[in-house]
């Protein structure tokens, strides 16, 4: 465990958080860095769902907990795996696993999982061959995407072993559950065709019992998709403005954008019940970092970090009610870790 501390401070382009915050580091580990599909989550414990890698061996899927790291054995076929989802309590895991060694390999089949007493269990799809775990809540229902026979990809639910196909806005062709929250409240995308054409773009969007509703676009915006949802309901993602990616909060039937400390590429991954809001953002055109957003003001997060500690926190993905962050960070040497940031 490495311990260091600093203080959060604003650049001079925004507002400084309103208590600066000390964080306790603890590297859990090299993990690999693929776009917009590998993510940490934490338990309300801090244990976190993250991947391993060992030289150049394939991504494996693994649960990090008190300082041990538990990789889940594959099962035959099955050549790498992603965790992407912890639940609040009880240590379930749910992600996916593929049959190439490459997890982003398109031809490759690619079957969502979710842990039972810390062994994975494949999950069904809609007739097609591929299927995906995003998110999974304590009590073990899990969200996601799978194909159907027509091999469209449709947002699904996994509980007690049935899948639920939960559908598409009117229009649509495609949909998926990125989060589901402890009352059941699911959110995701699904995409709709735009007036007088045959473009489809994605809209962020909530399921209440069962039901879609469209969460709308920012102003002047193209598209958007929920990431996150907290024990409230209140809901993060990233939107299309112009030709930029911004972060948004949906909160009391309103999205707004949390704006950034960069420039104008940001997406909210994981909001906290007390409305913290964690994510990445375009530091310039090559560098990103995770960010920080509380109360309306918001912060590199590595402005949080002593000077000198060798440590650049690359992007922020969960959030726990203790105020811990999982973050994926480059170490001095280059490295991709997973480090936990623990407020102190």
């Amino acid at each position: 465990m490495i311990a260091l501390f600093g203080s959060c401070f604003a650049p001079a382009h925004a507002a400084s958080v309103a208590e600066p915050a000390q964080y306790q580091i603890t590297d859990l580990g090299v993990t690999p860095f693929i776009a917009d599909n590998t993510s940490l989550s934490v338990d309300r414990d801090g244990a976190v769902a993250l991947c391993r890698v060992d030289g150049e061996s394939a991504p494996q899927a693994a649960l990090w907990r008190s300082g041990k790291t538990t990789v889940f054995t594959l099962p035959a076929g099955y050549h790498s795996a992603v965790s992407r989802s912890l639940s609040e309590s009880g240590g379930v895991v749910a992600g996916w696993m593929s049959t190439s060694s490459n997890s982003v390999d398109s031809l490759a089949t690619t079957r969502a999982f979710v842990t039972r007493a810390g062994k994975p269990f494949l999950l069904g799809t809609l007739g097609g061959r591929d299927s995906q775990a995003f998110g999974v809540n304590a009590k073990g229902i899990v969200v996601g995407a799978a194909q159907t026979k027509e091999r469209e990809k449709h947002a699904v639910m996994w509980r007690a072993g049935k899948i639920t196909d939960l559908g598409l806005l009117p229009g649509g062709r495609a949909s998926a559950a990125y989060a589901i929250n402890p009352a059941g409240m699911i959110v995701g995308s699904a995409n709709v065709p735009l007036a007088g054409t045959k473009v489809f773009m994605n809209h962020a969007v909530i399921w209440r019992g069962g039901k879609i509703t469209d969460l709308g676009l920012l102003p002047e915006g193209k598209w958007a998709i929920a990431t996150a949802i907290n024990s409230k309901g209140d809901v993060v993602g990233l939107a299309g403005v112009g030709g930029d990616t911004h972060a948004f909060l949906y909160q009391d039937g309103r999205m707004s954008d949390l704006g950034s400390p960069g420039e104008e590429t940001v997406s909210a991954r994981a909001i906290g019940d007390g409305g913290e809001v964690v994510g990445i953002f375009a530091v310039n055109e090559r560098i990103h970092h995770a960010f920080l957003w509380k109360n309306g003001q918001i912060v590199d997060l590595n402005q949080c970090l002593p000077k000198g500690s060798g440590w650049t926190l690359l992007q922020g993905d969960g959030m726990n009610a203790r105020g811990q962050i999982a973050c994926q960070a480059r170490s001095a040497q280059g490295e991709i870790h997973a480090v936990l940031l623990t407020p102190q």
